[in-house]
């Protein structure tokens, strides 16, 4: 069954046994695999199915195995969904991709603004994300306004990217706010190509 848990090794807390987080941990004991493949052999097609198939106010760690290909979507994690994994392919990673801007006109009819440019969004905290690359192909015209294009955008807090890469020309990596870890990560842009309040190690 989708939900079901996966057996996961008996895990020893770190910092002399005690636990240091304890929602984490009992999210990272209870986890479910989900798989996104565009060519229908997975769980689901497409990114934003397997993140509504998500229930509010999650308290498992959820691993969304994303196949590889070119998925262009706009992609948003809001806050009731947190401990969510993208883990693609280290040896052919995903690819996450859009193209809005800053200036580019919303739903409602309104400029999008910076903070909704970004291809994804991830208002929830404890976000992983591995082997995986975040693009806006958006160009940057030299002196023209709201060219601002998110790749990613990044609001919650305890979030984690592993071997991750970020695409860009104009604020590329939207680091806004929280506590958050890059790991062996690429980051290309033009302009402001990293931006924000966030306390982050870049290592």
């Amino acid at each position: 069954a989708l939900w079901q848990a996966e057996s996961v090794s008996q895990q020893v807390p770190g910092a002399g046994g005690r636990v240091l987080d304890d929602k984490l941990w009992k999210a990272e004991t209870n986890k479910v695999r989900i798989t996104v493949c565009q060519n229908g052999t997975g769980d689901f097609k497409t990114i934003r199915e397997a993140i509504n198939s998500i229930p509010p106010y999650n308290t498992r760690r959820v691993i969304l195995e994303i196949k590889p290909g070119v998925y262009r979507e706009k992609v948003s994690i809001p806050k009731p969904l947190p401990f969510v994994t993208f883990l693609g392919n280290s040896s052919d990673p995903p690819t996450i991709t859009g193209n809005d801007t800053a200036s580019a006109t919303g739903s409602d009819g309104k400029p999008l603004k910076t903070f909704q440019s970004a291809t994804v969004a991830v208002d929830a905290n404890y976000f992983v994300a591995i082997n995986m690359k975040f693009e806006n192909t958006a160009p940057h015209v030299v002196g023209s306004m709201g060219e601002q294009a998110v790749a990613l955008r990044i609001s919650g807090t305890k979030a984690a990217f592993y071997n991750c890469s970020f695409y860009g020309a104009q604020d590329t990596l939207y680091d806004h706010k929280g506590l958050h870890y890059f790991n062996n990560c690429f980051i290309q842009g033009s302009v402001d190509f990293i931006f924000g309040y966030g306390r982050s190690l870049y290592e």
